[in-house]
């Protein structure tokens, strides 16, 4: 007679090397959503907080000193009210259409402080709260990475089990269904 029993254990077996499995991958696939999806450091939002005002600081300095450079072959022009409001806006930044892409108005003269205020900015945003799970930037794309090699090769497992099964007559769903 037929040894069901041993038939029983294998097929139990299988299912719990598949269900094993499964539960890795789905392990994996959520580990990779938080590290990609987790909140930047607080020392990572500084450094391109800080570089990006630096930027806009500079662009600003250099747009100011090229509006001077009228004045600086028109100095008699100097107190003329409508060449100033030609040149320079109320903040400096001059109005002709091939500056149209340059820090304007009161932002642009605001990046121009950043220098002198970025200490007490990096202050205040030290004294925020910080979301726990913030991770930093640096390692992560070597993480994620590394978590799909794992999540490739348990989904290699898991295909191979459940075409092994497939080919003895056994069903196994697929994964989601």
């Amino acid at each position: 007679m037929f040894d069901f029993s041993s038939l029983r254990k294998s097929v139990t077996s299988l299912a719990g090397q598949v269900k094993e499995v499964r539960r890795e991958i789905a392990d994996l696939q959520s580990l990779r959503a938080r590290i990609e999806g987790a909140p930047p450091s607080r020392e990572d939002f500084m450094a391109h907080l800080e570089a990006h005002l630096q930027q806009q600081s500079a662009r600003y300095i250099e747009t100011l000193s090229n509006s001077f450079e009228f004045f600086r072959r028109h100095p008699s022009r100097l107190g003329d009210p409508a060449l100033m409001g030609q040149h320079l806006s109320l903040f400096g930044v001059a109005r002709h259409p091939k500056d149209v892409d340059q820090t304007r108005g009161l932002d642009g003269m605001l990046c121009a402080l950043i220098p002198s205020v970025l200490p007490e900015l990096r202050k205040r945003i030290e004294s925020m709260p910080w979301p726990e799970d913030a991770r930093p930037l640096e390692g992560r794309d070597k993480s994620i990475a590394a978590i799909d090699a794992k999540l490739e090769a348990l989904m290699q497992q898991e295909s191979e089990l459940t075409s092994t099964a497939a080919s003895c007559g056994i069903v196994i769903e697929s994964r989601g269904q």
